[in-house]
């Protein structure tokens, strides 16, 4: 059979549940270890296949390269948070802050020692983590 009558007999949603359990997961399983690694030519050759199979009616789903190595970094991030992971011991000791103050309405946290002019700043998980208290 050719490809097209292939295509053609499949229905859109087995090709996108082929598509992504089978690229998207390889794309997605090694991302953690590699991201840093990519270059650009090897973002673009993804960000291909990702422009072939929407073309192609192989996906319905739009895919970026970027979003997917960040969601790959925060879910290896967490993970390695947890006492039980291997990593664990890796991360710095976590220190003691007291002044920073989660303001409830824009999740902006404020940290009042260090600024007298109450001015605020978005922070990264990375600080969360090791200006939380357990």
């Amino acid at each position: 059979m050719s490809k097209s009558i292939t295509f053609a007999i499949m229905n859109v949603q087995a090709l996108h549940t082929l598509f992504t359990g089978l690229i998207m997961s390889s794309i997605a399983y090694a991302l953690p270890a590699i991201a840093s690694q990519l270059t650009a030519d090897d973002r673009n050759r993804i960000d291909a296949i990702r422009q072939k199979a929407l073309r192609r009616g192989v996906t319905h789903t739009a895919f970026d390269i970027e979003e997917i190595i960040d969601i790959a970094d925060r879910k290896l991030f967490i993970r390695i948070t947890q006492p039980g992971h291997c990593l664990y011991h890796l991360l710095p000791p976590k220190t003691l802050h007291t002044a920073l103050i989660v303001s409830g309405k824009d999740n902006i946290l404020t940290n009042s020692l260090t600024s007298n002019s109450h001015s605020t700043k978005t922070v990264s998980s990375v600080d969360v983590y090791l200006n939380s208290d357990d």
